[in-house]
């Protein structure tokens, strides 16, 4: 019992002296009993050299990383944390980006190469997600790699399809937001899908959404998309056109009501001059950025004699808009003096 103590003492103190705040410690040592006997010449030293020196992990970001996963202190280098990170750098994961797959998920390197990251790997690339993108993938949500196909990957394809999306579809949302395979279908995914159709949306744009916006699933419909469609049917709009809105540009359903919404409104009726309807016709208003896009352009439009609908404002990129009107630039307002003038 006393030498075991001891150990326990000069595995503290070689964490400690590596930045591991003292709390830390004592959690760890908690939940990983192979951690209070493990040796520190022969375990702890090289495996801490083998995250800071193989990996390329920052030495700032160690204590942080092995706090949450102290079980990389105590696994065999050779048979365990090399064929993981020769298999994660087989498919792309090299240098920096390595590293930072590991500083974001360091429980990655716990999990076994042949009955974990294989079989996944495989069932990803099965749903159309090429080898050379399964880098991009892992590095935007390293944790997929550690889930379940039977329990968690499966159900959310199988979901996915039921909305009308094929398999290459799917491999390509993967490609993009593979975020949306880490949240519950029953607690999220399915209620940002009844609150869409709960509008009026029809199963033709639920899979437009889905397939262009899989972010807006992501968040809790009555904590986020509720104050939105409260705050617009507030302002007058029918829920027939709520329901365009929402459609037509998926993301202003979790858009800051104050910091996005209401001020781009605000700029359209008080100083641009059009009616609120017009942003039914053309949603996409909501995605052009106030002070970089939507002032500059009504600055530049101010010499003309002729109104301008919003999508020939905004349904163009600069280049295009420079041609489309060929204005000289007119003095420059900022939003906040015109809207005080207003």
């Amino acid at each position: 019992m006393a030498d075991a103590e001891v150990q326990r003492r000069e595995v503290a103190a070689f964490l400690n002296s590596k930045g591991v705040e003292t709390e830390v410690v004592n959690r760890m040592l908690n939940r990983c009993m192979r951690l209070q006997v493990a040796s520190i010449d022969e375990r702890l030293r090289p495996n801490w050299e083998f995250l800071e020196e193989r990996i390329g992990v920052q030495k700032r970001k160690l204590p942080t990383i092995v706090g949450r996963c102290p079980q990389l202190l105590v696994l065999s280098i050779l048979g365990k944390l090399e064929p993981t990170v020769a298999c994660l750098e087989a498919i792309g994961a090299q240098g920096k980006e390595l590293a930072t797959v590991v500083t974001r998920f360091p429980q990655i390197l716990v999990h076994s190469v042949e009955e974990k990251l294989c079989p996944v790997l495989a069932f990803l690339e099965s749903l159309g997600v090429k080898q050379e993108n399964l880098s991009k993938v892992l590095l935007h949500c390293p944790r997929l790699l550690s889930y379940s196909i039977d329990h968690k990957l499966r159900p959310t394809v199988e979901f996915l399809q039921s909305l009308g999306l094929t398999i290459k579809d799917i491999g390509r949302l993967l490609t993009h937001c593979p975020n949306i395979f880490g949240y519950s279908i029953e607690n999220r995914l399915q209620p940002s899908i009844k609150f869409l159709q709960s509008l009026g949306i029809q199963k033709d744009e639920l899979q437009r959404v889905v397939t262009l916006f899989p972010h807006v699933l992501c968040r809790k419909a009555d904590k986020v998309f509720r104050p939105v469609v409260e705050h617009l049917r507030n302002l007058g709009f029918s829920s027939q056109q709520v329901a365009s809105i929402a459609a037509g540009y998926p993301p202003v359903l979790i858009i800051s009501i104050h910091h996005s919404l209401q001020p781009k409104l605000d700029f359209l009726v008080k100083v641009m001059r059009h009616p609120l309807a017009d942003v039914v016709d053309y949603p996409a208003y909501f995605s052009s950025s106030l002070r970089r896009t939507i002032e500059p352009r009504y600055r530049k439009l101010q010499q003309r004699a002729n109104s301008c609908s919003l999508s020939d404002m905004f349904d163009c990129n600069n280049t295009e808009f420079a041609r489309r009107f060929p204005l000289a630039n007119s003095p420059v307002l900022t939003s906040a003096t015109v809207l005080k003038e207003a």
